[in-house]
């Protein structure tokens, strides 16, 4: 990926970020136990900023294929 190319930023952007609700979806989880696993450093965020946090997709994979149910 060239990173001076705003279009393919854009589109790793779009296939490797997540929103919270998208992870909660991806994890099945309620937003409060998504936020417990936020909290306890079971998911970390990819980026935060100004209170926007976006999470890798594949490491919400990784979290939901790993994590007890």
């Amino acid at each position: 990926m060239d990173i001076n190319n705003l279009e393919q930023m854009q589109q790793w952007i779009e296939e490797n970020l997540l929103t919270p609700k998208e992870s909660m979806e991806i994890t099945n989880q309620s937003r409060s136990s998504f936020n417990q696993s936020v909290n306890n450093g079971f998911i970390k965020p990819f980026i935060s900023k100004d209170g926007i946090r976006m999470y890798l997709k594949s490491e919400v994979e990784e979290y939901a294929r790993n994590k007890k149910r």
